[in-house]
């Protein structure tokens, strides 16, 4: 039988944006006292805030970045960040970009994380900071980096800035929407105000409808719908999130955390606790003190780490 060939047409794939080099992979926990005076640099810095709120501010404006929201710095656009009155935990994240053209549309605006978005991160701290480790001769580093990790990080970060840049693009595209959208976010604050008066306690979306005003169907396809997640599962990662702080700061061990925060069990708490964190409450205090050892790396001691071929 004869073979058979064919021709198929090529298409084309457009490069929008490529990421040449990483500088340093940070996380911090920072008090609530915290105020870093700020600094200017060649690269672009990326300021994700896991738990916790903090400030970030240049010269031409100043905002408030909370948990599952980062922002990205210009080069050479002198910042400062601060902790907003409570402890969070910070990654940083410092790289270069061959392709540019987007910058405007990327920098200086508080971006909401995605579920997609959170994978990429957690990929790009922890293949860059092996990186990084391993290029600096550490042996803090409990998984060395692997020969395939450059590429990893290329691709997630790259991968991390065109989710950006298409929700970008896409909001700008969509018209102003008016109505009734003052009294959607008067229900969605009054929500949220009642979730953090009671994060020490137990609720029910009953008690929530009660103190709000309205219907549990008509408060929760409101709050989705604007917040991107569950009444629920929003005040579930604002008890994780005080859980956190209280692990941090307080001589309290797991159990009397779980019974401050009013959870059934210690094992219901810490099942939760890893769910949201990713870490058990005891894996999590010992990555505190880790973070301060190891990945509390600054740009300017590492120098700069080729993720393409000259």
């Amino acid at each position: 039988m004869e073979e058979r060939i064919v021709t198929l047409e090529e298409t084309p794939l457009r490069k929008h944006i490529t990421v040449k080099s990483i500088f340093a992979v940070h996380s911090f926990w920072y008090s609530e006292r915290f105020n870093f005076p700020g600094e200017a640099h060649e690269p672009y810095e990326l300021v994700y805030i896991l738990q916790g709120s903090a400030i970030v501010s240049t010269k031409s404006y100043s905002s408030t970045i909370g948990p599952g929201e980062f922002l990205i710095h210009r080069p050479m656009d002198f910042h400062r960040i601060k902790a907003n009155n409570t402890q969070c935990r910070v990654w940083v994240f410092t790289f270069s970009l061959v392709n540019n053209s987007y910058a405007k549309l990327i920098c200086d605006t508080v971006h909401k994380t995605s579920d997609e978005d959170r994978i990429y991160l957690a990929s790009i701290y922890r293949k860059g900071a092996a990186i990084i480790a391993g290029k600096n001769g550490s042996s803090l580093s409990e998984v060395p980096a692997s020969p395939l990790d450059s590429q990893i990080v290329k691709d997630s970060l790259e991968l991390l800035l065109l989710n950006v840049i298409k929700r970008k693009k896409d909001a700008l595209a969509v018209p102003n929407v008016t109505g009734d959208t003052a009294i959607r976010s008067s229900i969605v604050r009054a929500t949220i105000a009642f979730l953090e008066e009671n994060v020490c306690h137990k609720l029910k979306l009953t008690d929530v409808s009660k103190n709000v005003g309205y219907s549990i169907p008509h408060i929760s396809r409101i709050f989705e719908k604007e917040i991107g997640t569950s009444v629920m599962d929003y005040f579930i990662k604002m008890k994780i999130q005080k859980a956190s702080e209280l692990l941090a700061s307080k001589n309290m061990t797991t159990k009397d955390i779980a019974e401050y925060l009013e959870y059934d069990s210690v094992q219901y708490f810490s099942i939760q606790f890893k769910r949201i964190t990713g870490q058990t409450p005891t894996q999590f205090k010992r990555m505190i003190n880790l973070d301060n050892a190891y990945l509390n790396v600054g740009f300017e001691k590492t120098g700069e780490f080729k993720l393409l071929d000259d």
